[in-house]
């Protein structure tokens, strides 16, 4: 049974490509709210707050 499971688990390239999959999206997120934090203009920021 062990070795019939075995045969449907990813090998470990895998894993590690599918957590790249998300993991580079989510920093490259980050980085951008980070810029738009400390580099948009004060009437750009000002806009962003009221909807």
């Amino acid at each position: 049974m062990l070795e019939k499971l075995a045969g449907f688990v990813p090998s470990g390239s895998v894993f590690f490509c599918t957590i790249l999959a998300g993991a580079i999206p989510f920093l490259i997120y980050q980085y951008n709210q980070r810029l738009h934090k400390n580099g948009d203009p004060p009437w750009k920021e000002k806009d962003q707050e009221s909807p």
